[in-house]
């Protein structure tokens, strides 16, 4: 850019800065906050923006060393709107060639582009910004929404559960019912969903694993004895290669429900009359669970989204399963709290291979 413009806008420095403060100051979450406040980080933008006007040779290009991202941040936090966060840099924009034509500045129209276009590069970055905490902050409302409705949940459902079990005792001809057996599996189903959701709310809370020595062979045996009864009923075999025992370094809750909810899955989706794989295994420094269903394999587009929260995928098994579509979301951030991975491979017409790593315990 030309030099002069430089030299024109760090001696109207002050000029730019009140101009900017007080046109921004009539927006509406500006009337009740303090100067200091308002002003933030611009400063220190402007002052990026005269750098790069005396430097001959500047491209288009945002500020050196821009703080509009913290300007972002910051305006979140004080209850700006993200159109307010736009309008502030349009502001800073007009105000700029206003103080050029007033000094009666010829600047060309390069030159002209490129300080309105790093003025734009700012208001871009301070948006990003602002829209990635905003996100953010939307995430861990809806992870404490969840938890609040799962804990309001447990006091009715225990009612329930127990009121069963009660009428069972009382007759003992109902309890092999079909009417009693489908009552017991949607509160087992019940039980399950709220427990998800238990789990997901602390998991996007960032509580950090309360780690112990827990013994992943037992843990994966008990889990599958749970589910012997429905993978009977829809001949489903499960093939479990396990070693006597094998330990980790682990929370007991979360590991429990990563694994419950990988196995589960597997047994869920898989193909009547086909077969799960459960493969266990370490080596010098990882544990490796490995499961393999014969869900056919996922076909669709979006497979890759698998592990998002409420992300269901278009196969047939898929379609005809219940679920909320968190069990995934929930295993993958559960390992990933204990520094391990939890990926999936497609296998065309066949079905898929979850392989979940963690660290080995020392």
């Amino acid at each position: 850019m030309a030099p002069e413009l430089g030299t024109l806008l760090r001696n109207e420095r002050s000029t730019v800065l009140q101009r900017w403060q007080s046109r921004v100051a009539e927006l509406t979450r500006a009337l009740n906050i303090s100067r200091i406040e308002l002003l933030d980080h611009m400063p220190t933008f402007v002052d990026g923006l005269i750098a790069l006007c005396e430097r001959p040779s500047a491209g288009i290009a945002a500020p050196a060393e821009t703080s509009a991202p913290m300007h972002g941040a910051q305006r979140l936090n004080v209850g700006f709107d993200i159109d307010e966060v736009i309008r502030e840099y349009g502001i800073l924009a007009d105000v700029l060639l206003q103080v050029i034509d007033e000094a009666d500045l010829a600047i060309s129209v390069a030159d002209h582009r490129r300080l309105v276009t790093a003025v734009n590069i700012g208001a871009a970055e301070a948006v990003r910004e602002y829209s990635r905490r905003r996100d953010e902050e939307l995430e861990r409302e809806q992870g404490r929404h969840r938890a609040f409705i799962a804990h309001e949940l447990r006091n009715p459902l225990a009612a329930a559960v127990a009121a069963s079990n009660l009428l069972a005792q009382q007759n003992p001809t109902l309890s092999g019912a079909r009417p009693m057996q489908l009552l017991d599996r949607s509160l087992g189903r019940v039980r399950q969903l709220v427990d998800q959701m238990l789990v997901a709310g602390r998991l996007d809370a960032g509580i950090e694993p309360e780690r112990a020595t827990l013994d992943l062979a037992a843990l994966v045996r008990e889990i599958c004895d749970g589910l012997d009864q429905e993978a009977e009923a829809r001949g489903v075999t499960l093939v479990l290669a396990l070693p006597s025992a094998l330990h980790v370094d682990a929370d007991s809750r979360l590991m429990h429900s990563a694994t419950a909810n990988l196995l589960r899955n597997a047994v869920k989706y898989t193909a009547n009359g086909s077969t799960v794989r459960v493969t266990l295994r370490e080596s010098t420094d990882t544990v490796t669970l490995e499961v393999a269903d014969g869900c056919g394999g996922i076909t669709d587009a979006n497979w890759a989204s698998i592990f998002e929260p409420y992300a269901r995928g278009e196969s047939v098994a898929t379609r005809q399963r219940d679920g909320l579509g968190l069990g995934l979301a929930i295993a993958k951030q559960a390992t990933e709290a204990h520094g391990g991975t939890l990926a999936v491979r497609n296998v065309a017409n066949e079905g898929c291979v979850f392989e979940m790593r963690l660290p080995r315990t020392t």
